[in-house]
């Protein structure tokens, strides 16, 4: 982009710069003089000074009296502008007599040894030897004078050295733009402004000039542009009156631009519906490229194409045709549009002098099509996840539909009873955090999203110690209904999916073995089944309601990535043991921590990849998924290899909310405590961890930071165990109450 700025502005800008740099220079120079003058006259009174003073302490120094060095000393401050003074006897490191501060004078031997007399802006010190009568030394005498009424005098010497520079300059200033405006501004203005009239369409315009200098001829000049302008003119309306008949009973935005790239007069009245009413004279790269950087490829083409359409003889257009853009996507008469190009040549004598573009609008068309790819891309995205889940074990979904739809259920029936307490509050956050991350697992982002909402809602409606209010409460019940909706949605999505429809979401598959082995145990009994056939048999029941623990899992490989990508690190996720079982009861509720569990391990545990190579780790991180069952229980570890806890990063952060409790393990799972600064996607919610802890053991089932991996921390690899979380799944209610 030019800028913008007359002759007469860049004259009287270069004058005032020129006159600025002088006008600065003559004033430090004479403020520097002044300042010189004043410093020498000052220093020569002192000298002065010093020098009697010097005369006088010669006798009582040689006498080592003291007392009468000190009353010498106490004369001077007769004179006001003297700050300190001090008199050492000659090999002396204290001195003898002194009055003022004596710590703000130099020593003795090194102001001699610098200069008798030095100057530093607020004092003068003035430095002499005593010597007695036959010039064998006696000390030094040291006096300090205040600079304070030089400096004042300076500054009003500084005031009108600054005002008669500034005249002066002014002065100079307007005699040489006076000159300047009458003798070259002025004409070069009319010039300008027959130019502007010449561009407004007046035609046959002349600028009447009696000087024979370089203005001149310029003007000259221009008369003869504005003659052959306006003869090229006259020819030119005649023919576009032709084409203007043509044009406007066309249906596509026809516009003619040059090799200037400037669109002619009259273009098609379907080009001023598409690109508005003024659009002769603008360039057509404005018209099709107005909000594009210059830089984009598209761009870059088309003007590359521009360069070379104008200089193809009219044979070869053809060839050069095929490489015009055949789409644009511009913004016209305020709104975006698609128009689809066709480029034709306006050629004279076999050369290409104009380029006639024809431009369809196809927008709802593209809207149309763009709207159909993003419906059928989500649905496809839907479906493929919903026969992911059928293939590796639906049940797991369907149990998250389930209790995403109980839980929600319950919400709203809280709101319907009135404004939730603050209990309450908590908990409905516990809820809809919960299912927000087992919608990120499943991909359900509408859903994700709306729970997020929620979550914003809910937390602004527990800070708030006032009543919520009707309106607060209204927003709450209308997300809430919006969330059910979306689980429903996800259901009717999840059926469709299915060969077997409706009927998939009552479905579970159980392995062959224990459905044999339970049919021996029914057939091999006869009469009354004794007690531990019943309690075998209730064994079996148990064995054959449980999941395998790879289901639980089944969404969550892929998520962990998305997730770590999201906050620029790295991670892998292992898990083993996918053939373990799970109790029946606790299957959904491990499917929804888990995500809990590999996001805090994501969030707070996996370091950066940078912070990682400084450690001597791979950028990689790792977060490891281990199910192991025994007779007594199923345990789960989830664990990293990242820095681990800081115990007294969470002690501390504690202390900041306000919550009580010592050890690290009760406060990492207290309900909203996060050691994140800034809420983020993965972290700073404070209530993650606390419904871990919150929805296992309502199933019976507990969750705690592993002892062993602490003290792996302590002992020698701090940094690189990480942290690992134990949950414990009891095989029955019993068994859960007792290891309660």
């Amino acid at each position: 982009m030019k800028l913008q700025a007359s002759l007469g502005s860049k004259l009287t800008a270069a004058t005032l710069l020129v006159l600025a740099v002088v006008s600065s220079f003559v004033f430090y120079g004479l403020t520097a003089r002044a300042r010189d003058e004043l410093l020498a006259s000052k220093s020569k009174a002192a000298t002065l000074v010093v020098d009697l003073f010097v005369a006088s302490a010669v006798a009582p120094l040689d006498f080592g009296d003291d007392k009468d060095v000190q009353d010498a000393l106490e004369n001077l401050r007769i004179d006001r502008d003297i700050v300190s003074a001090a008199v050492w006897r000659e090999g002396a490191s204290a001195p003898t007599a002194a009055i003022g501060s004596s710590a703000e004078l130099p020593d003795a031997a090194a102001a001699l040894a610098r200069a008798p007399v030095r100057a530093d802006g607020e004092a003068l010190d003035l430095a002499r030897r005593i010597e007695r009568p036959d010039g064998s030394a006696l000390g030094v005498a040291v006096v300090r004078f205040s600079l304070a009424p030089e400096r004042a005098q300076l500054r009003t010497q500084r005031e009108r050295i600054l005002g008669g520079t500034a005249a002066t300059a002014a002065l100079i200033a307007a005699l040489i733009l006076g000159f300047a405006r009458f003798q070259i501004v002025a004409p070069l203005e009319r010039l300008v402004a027959a130019a502007r009239r010449v561009q407004g369409g007046e035609a046959g315009v002349r600028v009447e000039t009696s000087s024979g200098d370089e203005v001149g001829r310029l003007a000259d000049a221009f008369n003869t542009m504005s003659e052959a302008i306006r003869e090229r003119e006259q020819r030119l309306a005649s023919a576009m009156s032709r084409l203007r008949e043509l044009f406007d009973n066309m249906r596509q935005a026809i516009v003619v631009f040059g090799r200037d790239g400037l669109v002619e007069e009259a273009p098609s009245a379907q080009a001023t519906v598409i690109f508005g009413a003024s659009v002769a004279g603008r360039s057509i790269r404005e018209l099709l490229y107005a909000d594009v950087p210059e830089w984009s490829p598209a761009r870059q083409a088309f003007e590359q194409w521009l360069d070379c359409a104008f200089d193809v003889p009219a044979s070869e257009w053809a060839a050069v045709a095929e490489l015009a853009p055949a789409e644009a996507r511009c913004r016209g008469a305020g709104e975006e549009r698609w128009l689809e190009l066709q480029f034709t040549p306006v050629v004279t004598e076999g050369r290409v002098e104009r380029i006639m573009m024809l431009g369809t609008d196809v927008t709802e068309q593209r809207r149309l099509e763009q709207a159909a790819q993003t419906l059928e891309q989500q649905h496809a995205r839907q479906m493929g996840l919903m026969r992911r889940l059928l293939a590796g074990g639906g049940q797991v979904f369907v149990s998250f539909l389930d209790g995403a739809q109980a839980r929600l259920s319950s919400a709203v029936a809280r709101c319907a009873e009135g404004t939730p307490s603050g209990d309450a509050l908590v908990q409905m956050l516990e809820i809809v955090h919960t299912i927000r991350g087992e919608a990120r697992t499943f991909e359900l982002e509408e859903l994700a999203a709306e729970c997020q909402g929620l979550e914003r809602s809910l937390r602004d409606a527990r800070e708030d110690d006032s009543d919520a209010g009707e309106g607060r409460l209204g927003d709450l019940a209308a997300r809430l209904g919006r969330a059910l909706s979306l689980v429903s949605a996800a259901r009717d999505r999840f059926v469709e999916a299915s060969p077997i429809g409706a009927a998939v979401l009552d479905q579970m598959t159980v392995r062959r073995s224990d459905v044999r082995a339970m049919g021996q145990l029914l057939f091999s009994s006869n009469g009354a089944p004794s007690s531990a056939l019943v309690e075998e048999l209730r064994r079996r029941l148990l064995a054959l309601e449980a999941r395998p623990f790879g289901e639980c899992v089944t969404a969550l490989e892929a998520a962990a990535s998305r997730w770590a990508d999201a906050i620029g690190k790295k991670v892998a996720l292992a898990v083993t043991g996918r053939a373990a079982r799970v109790p029946a009861r606790v299957a959904p509720v491990l499917t929804a921590v888990l995500p809990h569990l590999v996001r805090n391990a994501i969030a707070h545990g996996i370091e950066p990849p940078s912070r990682r190579r400084g450690a001597g780790k791979p950028d990689a991180g790792t977060v490891s998924i281990t199910a192991t069952e025994d007779p007594e229980q199923l345990t789960v570890v989830v664990r990293d290899d990242g820095a681990g806890v800081d115990a007294e990063a969470v002690t501390a952060r504690a202390r900041e909310l306000g919550i009580d409790g010592d050890a690290t393990d009760d406060l990492l799972f207290a309900a909203g405590l996060s050691t994140a600064r800034q809420l983020g996607e993965l972290a700073g919610h404070g209530v993650g961890l606390s419904a871990v802890r919150s929805a296992l053991r309502e199933a019976g089932c507990d969750v705690r930071l592993s002892s062993s991996a602490a003290a792996e921390r302590s002992a020698a690899m701090e940094g690189h165990v990480g942290a690992a979380f134990v949950i414990s799944v009891p095989w029955t209610v019993d068994r859960a109450r007792r290891h309660d």
